[in-house]
């Protein structure tokens, strides 16, 4: 069982190498990324490179970590310090991630350092303000504008947008609905021509029916017969 007590004692210039022995597979994987980058294997090579430390470091140490694990795989996203021998008065802090893959027995078969380049430039003056404030701004620029040039790549979505609406066009008569047509067709018909609109006074005032004498459908209802 690999406990995280035992990787963080392992950055030192005096390291214990019985951590080693107890942690790491015989035939474990070692390789680191960036800087420094190199990669071997067996334990007994592992015992150099910590080893190592003391020889171009005069002072390493993890100021702080944060880990997530499983049962093969653990993760440690950690704060280092370091002090080299020929800059004994300039401390360094870069971040870097160490993935540590085990096997059925609960050992390192695989061991990976990365470092963060950027944690790195950020110690060296000067430089990490050209490099972060005008650099960094100016490959995002250029970058957008390099993405703007290549048309053959749509949005997904923008391809379903366009292709309904030109079904809704192929299949869909637009057509606004003149709520006042029905009025204007009535008007027509009192005023005996097309007004555009209705007079409702002229509506309410319109001609009426006259029911003449005789005419009127209650004096034809049928007639009482007489004995």
């Amino acid at each position: 069982m690999v406990e995280i007590n035992d990787i963080i004692k392992l950055y030192s210039t005096r390291p214990n190498l019985e951590l080693i022995n107890k942690n790491f597979a015989v035939d474990c994987d070692f390789e680191a990324f960036n800087v420094p980058s190199f990669k071997v294997k067996g334990i007994d090579q592992i015992h150099e490179i910590f080893k190592a430390i003391g020889v171009y470091a005069k002072e390493l140490r993890i100021v702080d970590y944060k880990y997530t694990h499983s049962s093969h795989n653990m993760v440690l996203d950690t704060k280092q310090e370091i002090c080299f021998n020929f800059l004994p008065w300039f401390k360094i802090q870069y971040r870097m991630m160490i993935n540590i893959h085990k096997n059925k027995e609960g050992k390192i078969k695989r061991f990976e350092e990365i470092t963060d380049l950027e944690s790195i430039i950020q110690n060296i003056p000067f430089f990490n303000y050209g490099y972060f404030n005008v650099m960094k701004p100016a490959l995002g620029y250029l970058m957008v504008k390099a993405g703007g040039y290549n048309r053959g790549l749509v949005n997904e979505q923008t391809k379903i947008k366009d292709a309904m609406e030109r079904l809704s066009d192929n299949f869909v008569e637009k057509k606004e609905i003149n709520f006042s047509e029905p009025l204007i067709k009535l008007s027509k018909n009192f005023h005996g021509k097309d007004s555009g609109k209705v007079d409702f006074d002229d509506f309410n005032n319109s001609k009426k029916i006259d029911i003449k004498d005789g005419s009127n459908v209650w004096n034809k209802r049928p007639l009482p017969i007489s004995n």
